[in-house]
């Protein structure tokens, strides 16, 4: 398999490759991602589509006015994290779902910055524009969130249920 590395010529690498983070990458393009993971998951978002690569992204609320974006890799992490979020951090409902998974979140970041709560991993304030996405992507095809149900407990959470 060859590299699947877009150079700003829009040229492929297509050097020999092997599966790092989920991409076909050789050597010298993982090293980079390695070093600047949040823009060349960006570049490969712009290059590729968010389908073409594995894995989840969510928004979920974290009380009040706080927008949790994180990814996972499996549907079945994806309840796993929920639990984990509701033990670290409380109250957690999840909104939408997304492909694309570490791809797509990097994307969101970096979209979203201005709003990023400092000091807090990955956590925005729930502001005009980061909220409009969510309405838009929520009543959308590209929402892969079909159902969630409250689990009651020490940690109560939600459980989600993806569209197949």
């Amino acid at each position: 398999m060859q590299c699947v590395w877009l150079g700003s010529d829009d040229v492929r690498c297509s050097s020999p490759s092997e599966r790092h983070a989920g991409l076909r990458l050789c050597d010298e393009h993982y090293g980079y991602i390695l070093m600047r993971q949040g823009s060349t998951a960006r570049q490969a978002g712009r290059a590729h589509g968010f389908d073409a690569f594995p894995g989840y992204c969510y928004l979920a609320t974290l009380g009040g006015s706080r927008i949790k974006i994180g990814y996972v890799n499996t549907a079945a992490r994806l309840n796993v994290r929920m639990y984990g979020l509701a033990r670290q951090r409380g109250s957690v409902t999840p909104l939408v779902v997304l492909s694309g998974g570490f791809v797509r979140e990097a994307t969101l970041h970096g979209r979203f910055h201005r709003l990023r709560i400092p000091g807090e991993s990955e956590v925005f304030w729930r502001r005009d524009d980061l909220a409009e996405y969510i309405r838009q992507v929520r009543d959308s095809s590209e929402n892969l969130l079909r159902e969630r149900s409250y689990v009651a407990g020490k940690y109560p959470h939600y459980r989600v249920s993806l569209a197949s």
